[in-house]
Protein backbone atom coordinates (compact mmCIF):
# COMPACT_ATOMS: atom_id res chain seq x y z
CA UNK A 1 0.00 0.00 0.00
CA UNK A 2 1.70 3.46 -1.11
CA UNK A 3 2.34 6.19 2.00
CA UNK A 4 1.02 9.00 1.73
CA UNK A 5 5.09 11.38 1.30
CA UNK A 6 3.19 13.94 3.70
CA UNK A 7 2.99 11.27 6.54
CA UNK A 8 5.93 12.25 8.99
CA UNK A 9 6.96 8.60 9.55
CA UNK A 10 7.49 7.84 5.94
CA UNK A 11 9.31 10.97 5.52
CA UNK A 12 11.67 10.28 8.69
CA UNK A 13 12.36 6.48 7.27
CA UNK A 14 13.50 8.22 4.30
CA UNK A 15 15.96 10.78 5.50
CA UNK A 16 16.61 8.35 7.69
CA UNK A 17 17.54 5.51 5.49
CA UNK A 18 15.18 2.95 6.58
CA UNK A 19 13.01 1.11 3.75
CA UNK A 20 9.93 1.49 5.58
CA UNK A 21 8.23 3.88 8.28
CA UNK A 22 7.88 0.17 10.59
CA UNK A 23 10.71 0.56 11.69
CA UNK A 24 9.92 3.56 14.18
CA UNK A 25 7.01 0.91 15.34
CA UNK A 26 9.65 -1.96 16.45
CA UNK A 27 11.78 0.64 17.97
CA UNK A 28 8.75 1.87 20.16
CA UNK A 29 7.90 -1.82 20.76
CA UNK A 30 10.95 -2.45 21.65
CA UNK A 31 11.86 0.95 23.90
CA UNK A 32 8.76 -0.22 25.81
CA UNK A 33 8.87 -4.07 26.08
CA UNK A 34 12.62 -4.53 25.75
CA UNK A 35 12.05 -7.56 23.68
CA UNK A 36 15.58 -7.31 21.59
CA UNK A 37 18.78 -7.47 23.77
CA UNK A 38 22.60 -7.26 22.65
CA UNK A 39 23.33 -10.36 21.05
CA UNK A 40 19.61 -11.79 20.32
CA UNK A 41 19.58 -14.01 17.44
CA UNK A 42 16.16 -12.46 15.50
CA UNK A 43 14.10 -13.82 13.12
CA UNK A 44 11.65 -11.33 11.26
CA UNK A 45 9.10 -13.53 9.13
CA UNK A 46 7.80 -11.68 6.60
CA UNK A 47 10.64 -9.02 6.59
CA UNK A 48 10.13 -7.51 3.18
CA UNK A 49 10.76 -4.88 2.96
CA UNK A 50 13.23 -4.78 5.50
CA UNK A 51 12.84 -1.68 8.00
CA UNK A 52 12.33 -4.33 10.86
CA UNK A 53 15.72 -6.07 10.07
CA UNK A 54 17.09 -2.80 9.97
CA UNK A 55 16.20 -2.29 13.43
CA UNK A 56 16.77 -5.49 14.64
CA UNK A 57 20.42 -5.41 12.99
CA UNK A 58 20.77 -2.39 15.51
CA UNK A 59 19.24 -3.57 18.11
CA UNK A 60 20.70 -6.82 18.85
CA UNK A 61 24.00 -6.88 16.93
CA UNK A 62 23.46 -10.35 16.40
CA UNK A 63 22.48 -12.62 13.57
CA UNK A 64 19.79 -11.61 12.10
CA UNK A 65 17.66 -13.11 9.33
CA UNK A 66 14.64 -11.98 7.46
CA UNK A 67 12.15 -14.51 5.57
CA UNK A 68 9.50 -13.47 3.32
CA UNK A 69 7.61 -14.60 -0.15
CA UNK A 70 8.25 -11.35 -1.23
CA UNK A 71 12.26 -10.45 -2.18
CA UNK A 72 14.11 -8.52 0.09
CA UNK A 73 16.86 -5.56 -1.13
CA UNK A 74 20.08 -7.74 0.76
CA UNK A 75 20.78 -5.20 4.04
CA UNK A 76 24.67 -5.53 5.62
CA UNK A 77 24.76 -8.17 7.91
CA UNK A 78 21.50 -9.78 7.97
CA UNK A 79 20.55 -13.12 5.99
CA UNK A 80 17.68 -13.40 3.92
CA UNK A 81 15.89 -16.29 2.92
CA UNK A 82 12.92 -16.27 0.01
CA UNK A 83 10.74 -18.84 0.77
CA UNK A 84 6.97 -19.34 1.86
CA UNK A 85 6.76 -19.86 5.95
CA UNK A 86 3.69 -22.88 5.63
CA UNK A 87 6.64 -25.10 3.76
CA UNK A 88 9.29 -27.22 5.56
CA UNK A 89 11.53 -26.43 3.21
CA UNK A 90 11.89 -22.86 4.24
CA UNK A 91 11.13 -24.29 8.46
CA UNK A 92 14.37 -26.34 7.74
CA UNK A 93 16.26 -23.12 6.10
CA UNK A 94 15.48 -21.07 9.14
CA UNK A 95 16.43 -23.99 11.69
CA UNK A 96 19.93 -24.28 9.72
CA UNK A 97 20.64 -20.64 10.08
CA UNK A 98 19.44 -20.02 13.50
CA UNK A 99 19.05 -21.57 16.57
CA UNK A 100 15.72 -20.63 18.73
CA UNK A 101 15.67 -17.02 17.90
CA UNK A 102 13.43 -14.30 19.01
CA UNK A 103 10.65 -14.28 16.39
CA UNK A 104 9.08 -11.03 14.62
CA UNK A 105 6.18 -10.41 12.20
CA UNK A 106 3.80 -8.30 11.25
CA UNK A 107 2.26 -10.59 8.62
CA UNK A 108 -1.40 -8.64 8.41
CA UNK A 109 0.19 -5.75 6.81
CA UNK A 110 -1.96 -5.27 3.59
CA UNK A 111 0.58 -5.72 0.92
CA UNK A 112 0.55 -9.47 2.83
CA UNK A 113 -3.34 -10.03 1.78
CA UNK A 114 -3.47 -7.84 -1.59
CA UNK A 115 -1.13 -10.54 -2.60
CA UNK A 116 -3.31 -12.89 -2.69
CA UNK A 117 -0.86 -15.31 -0.88
CA UNK A 118 -3.44 -15.91 3.00
CA UNK A 119 -6.83 -14.96 3.43
CA UNK A 120 -7.30 -16.28 6.70
CA UNK A 121 -5.72 -14.61 9.87
CA UNK A 122 -1.94 -15.50 9.94
CA UNK A 123 -1.66 -15.60 13.83
CA UNK A 124 -3.81 -18.58 14.05
CA UNK A 125 -3.33 -20.47 10.89
CA UNK A 126 0.77 -20.30 11.24
CA UNK A 127 0.69 -20.21 15.33
CA UNK A 128 1.95 -24.39 14.62
CA UNK A 129 4.72 -23.51 12.16
CA UNK A 130 5.80 -20.49 13.98
CA UNK A 131 6.22 -22.47 17.58
CA UNK A 132 7.86 -25.28 14.82
CA UNK A 133 10.82 -23.06 14.57
CA UNK A 134 11.48 -22.63 18.23
CA UNK A 135 12.30 -26.54 18.21
CA UNK A 136 15.33 -27.96 19.74
CA UNK A 137 17.35 -29.64 16.10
Amino acid sequence: MPRDRRDFFYRKAKVEGYRSRAAFKLKQINEKFKIIKKGDTVVDLGAAPGGWLQVAKELSGGKVLGVDILPIDEIEGVDIIKGDIRLDTTIEKIKEKSKRPMLLSAMLRPTFQEAGVMTMPVPLTLLPRLLSVQERS
